[in-house]
């Protein structure tokens, strides 16, 4: 079976920072992508790159 990963779990997923709200979605996520083949589109990548980009400037 294969499993799509979107881009905004992608986004969701890299903003969130605390380690408690961030750790059950990982392990999910994880158990999910072990268990699946994952796919995605060149969007969603470059979707993430950008929003990560971002992210890091505007932390500066």
């Amino acid at each position: 079976m294969k499993v799509f990963i979107d881009v905004l779990l992608l986004i969701y997923l890299n903003t969130l920072s605390d380690p408690n709200i961030r750790i059950p979605y990982e392990n999910f996520y994880i158990k999910t992508l072990t268990e699946y083949k994952p796919y995605t589109d060149a969007l969603v990548l470059d979707e993430v790159i950008y929003i990560s980009k971002e992210k890091i400037w505007s932390s500066l």
